[in-house]
Parts: C-alpha cells; sequence; structure tokens
C-alpha cells in the first residue's frame, strides 16, 4: 500500500508542528555532527575556493556573461613549500614557478 506524496509531506508536517521543540534539537544535533565529521574537508574547500561571499565579490561582468575567480583561465596556483606552508600564486604558471625555484637552487648553492 503506497502513501500518496501530499498526504505523507502532511502528516511530517502535523508532525514538525506538534514536536517544535523535538525536532529543533533534531536539527541541531544532527548539524553538529555532519560539521564535526567534515571539518577538515570544509577548511580545505574554504581555503581553495574561499567563501561564497569573497567569490560573488570577486564575479566580473563581462560581455553579458558573469565569470568568476573558478572560471578564468588562468586560475590561482595553490602549493605547499618545503616547511608545510600553503601558498597562493595567481601570476606565475607551475612551469614558471618551478623555473623561478631552481633559480634560487642554483644560487643558494654557489654561496
Amino acid at each position: 500500500m503506497a502513501i500518496d506524496r501530499e498526504k505523507l509531506h502532511a502528516r511530517i508536517r502535523r508532525y514538525q508542528r506538534k514536536n517544535k521543540k523535538r525536532v529543533r534539537e533534531w536539527q541541531r544535533k544532527g548539524s553538529r555532527n555532519w560539521r564535526r565529521k567534515n571539518r577538515e574537508k570544509l577548511a580545505e574547500l574554504h581555503f581553495r575556493y574561499g567563501r561564497r561571499k569573497e567569490t560573488a565579490i570577486a564575479a566580473t561582468a563581462i560581455g553579458g556573461r558573469i565569470a568568476t575567480r573558478q572560471s578564468l583561465d588562468k586560475p590561482e596556483l595553490v602549493w605547499l613549500d618545503a616547511h608545510g606552508r600553503l601558498h597562493r600564486e595567481k601570476e606565475l604558471s607551475a612551469e614558471e614557478l618551478i623555473r623561478q625555484w631552481k633559480k634560487e637552487q642554483r644560487k643558494c648553492r654557489k654561496k
């Protein structure tokens, strides 16, 4: 015996109206558990792509379409140095960055 969707949604709404305190408690507990499980993943995503407000500000209108940082031809490069620090490079490509690093290594060896 299948339950009609409208009847099911009406039933859920009635339950939620009657048990507001229990529903709010369940929602808070669920969101807390979800954040605890996904904290590291969220931190990495926020580092890589920024928060939603930043990307909205960075969006600019180009010829009738909207371009964001993620959709640009040359997105910023995120890399980790030897000391474990994360860096963001906006100007140089990966190849140019490696070339520059090799030059610096040669200079350090000569000294």
